[in-house]
């Protein structure tokens, strides 16, 4: 019960160390680079009705950005398949793209757009990791919908246990 509640004050405190960034980032931030399109949707889901109802009478202006990362990353003992969960929440108005880096700031594997409704849950690492333990960091690339262009990015501290 205790490790519970402790979860959930350290998922909630990082959600405001986040959006606070996030901020901090849009309003200080130099105009962003266009790019050439929006990343594929590979590996996302529609969000559950039930997920989905939580945000339906919540409103959020364009710039405002509610992001839902769970950062323990848990991986099979194949050490190559696992669950990373990452919801983009109906009320964002950007898309999102998660990049799981391992202690090093080498990439173990990227998700495709996540649209906001949709999720990721499960992910497959492009390199085995071995039992025990590991450091990582997940980035999320945010992207204006519309405009088809990267408009931010946030990096969240994860621990990576392989099973």
């Amino acid at each position: 019960m205790k490790r519970k509640k402790y979860k959930l004050l350290i998922s909630v405190l990082v959600l405001f160390l986040i959006v606070g960034g996030f901020l901090f980032y849009h309003f200080h931030s130099q105009p962003s680079r266009t790019l050439s399109g929006l990343p594929t949707e590979y590996g996302t889901k529609k969000m559950s009705d039930k997920a989905l109802k939580k945000y339906v009478d919540k409103k959020v202006n364009a710039n405002q950005v509610t992001m839902e990362v769970y950062p323990e990353v848990t991986i099979k003992s194949d050490g190559i398949n696992g669950n990373l969960w990452i919801h983009n929440v109906p009320i964002n108005k950007v898309g999102q793209q998660a990049t799981l880096l391992d202690e090093n700031n080498k990439e173990l594997t990227k998700t495709g757009l996540i649209k906001p409704g949709y999720q990721v849950d499960t992910v497959k690492l492009n390199r085995k990791l071995t039992k025990g333990l590991h450091k990582g960091t997940i980035k999320i690339t945010f992207y204006d919908l519309s405009k088809k262009e990267k408009v931010g990015q946030e990096a969240i501290e994860a621990q990576i246990e392989v099973e």
